[in-house]
């Protein structure tokens, strides 16, 4: 399929003209005739061709640049996407050193409540067992009273001198006892 020739561009003021030039400011399309009948300078216009290379002159630099900073942009994101895992890595580290503290932690309370949970459990059983020692001693008392009580009703009653001596000595040494 062949390219259809492109037509010239016509002048808008004088009709049937080719415009071969372009005013610097505005873009508007000129012919021969505006260029020499008109008030215009020399560097008020240009031919279309030469308008046409400073344009696209132009916008190569404009997309060399834009493609530049399209290439900074890319970079940037390798940049950032290659430090995600070592970020993600140093994260999970720090977050298994904190867990790992806290447990640490955990244990050790758990140890000291459980050392102070037998050292009370100790506590309270050598408590007991003082207690029980005490009432075996206050049993021991309660029958050297009870053999005092008798032998103090003997010789109230009248009992012979021996009994009296027995019961004594008996009582000698449930309270030796205490």
């Amino acid at each position: 399929m062949g390219q259809r020739p492109r037509s010239e561009p016509k002048c808008p003021t004088h009709t049937g003209e080719v415009a071969r030039f372009v005013a610097r400011t505005g873009g508007g399309l000129l012919c021969r005739d505006c260029v020499l009948l008109g008030d215009l300078k020399a560097g008020d216009y240009a031919e279309v061709s030469v308008a046409a290379a400073e344009a696209r002159s132009r916008l190569e630099k404009a997309l060399g640049a834009a493609m530049e900073r399209v290439r900074e942009l890319r970079q940037g994101q390798e940049k950032v996407a290659s430090t995600i895992p070592a970020v993600h890595e140093a994260y999970v580290n720090v977050v298994g050193a904190v867990q790992g503290k806290a447990e640490t932690m955990e244990m050790n309370v758990r140890g000291r409540r459980d050392a102070w949970a037998r050292k009370a459990e100790q506590e309270r059983e050598a408590a007991v067992l003082d207690l029980m020692r005490q009432c075996e001693a206050l049993g021991q008392l309660k029958r050297g009273v009870s053999n005092a009580v008798r032998v103090g009703e003997r010789v109230w009653e009248g009992s012979d001198e021996l009994d009296c001596l027995e019961t004594m000595a008996e009582m000698r040494d449930a309270l030796g006892k205490v």
